[in-house]
């Protein structure tokens, strides 16, 4: 008798885990695997909170800055495309300086 109970007593233990795994599984797995920037979440369909940098399913009038579109995302330039004052001083403003001048070879030498 007492080993019956034992085992119904340990099978509810069991079943007790795999609910509880189940729930944390599919309850919170998802909220903890969230997007983590705009350009996924934006891509999934979701809104993107600038204020709260959350991906948010639904408008939410708590956000003052909400972003539906990927274009809209903010990111970093790529550094390929950086600014370079070298450059900018030695060729740019060079080729403008003569395109405007009566003489533009003098700028070239």
């Amino acid at each position: 008798m007492k080993i019956a109970f034992y085992y119904q007593l340990s099978s509810f233990f069991i079943l007790t885990i795999m609910v509880l795994i189940l729930i944390l599984f599919f309850g919170f797995l998802p909220s903890l695997v969230s997007t983590q920037n705009c350009s996924t979440c934006v891509a999934t369909g979701n809104i993107w909170c600038v204020e709260s940098s959350e991906c948010n399913n639904s408008t939410s009038s708590s956000c003052q800055t909400q972003i539906s579109l990927p274009l809209n995302c903010p990111a970093c330039p790529n550094p390929q495309y950086a600014y370079d004052d070298t450059f900018m001083r030695t060729q740019q403003v060079v080729l403008s300086s003569a395109s405007h001048g009566d003489n533009p070879q003098d700028c070239f030498e």
